[in-house]
């Protein structure tokens, strides 16, 4: 099967594989230089910042991946304000279509309520 014949789902996977292994690639590079002898302080710490640069790409590549991020299926991303108490916590509760709080359940994830802090993130997915 020829690449024009590919769906578009088939192309994207090819290019987001080309591209992790394009910046994996570009770290093994930057680590090889910087443990040249010949630096100076100045090209020492641009290369690391870059290998910095390159390791936040692969972190948000596998976010990407694990969640299956999208830039197409997010609707929106959510930051948490401040409380309107110290230290109070924002929780997600399961209201089973009902106003009657006492009829709600906290969520819980691996055995624990979820209890989220100001500037934690929420990302509504369409």
């Amino acid at each position: 099967m020829s690449m024009a014949q590919w769906g578009l789902d088939q192309i994207w996977i090819v290019i987001m594989k080309t591209a992790k292994q394009l910046i994996e690639d570009e770290l093994e590079k930057t680590i090889h230089q910087l443990k040249e002898v010949s630096l100076s302080d100045e090209d020492k710490q641009a290369l690391i910042n870059y290998k910095k640069e390159l390791e936040q790409l692969l972190f948000l590549k596998k976010l990407s991946d694990t969640y299956h991020l999208e830039p197409k299926d997010i609707e929106k991303v959510i930051v948490l304000p401040a409380p309107s108490m110290a230290f109070a916590d924002f929780r997600i509760v399961d209201d089973v279509e009902t106003d009657e709080r006492e009829y709600w359940k906290e969520l819980e994830i691996e055995s624990e309520n979820l209890s989220l802090n100001e500037g934690d993130i929420v990302i509504r997915k369409k």
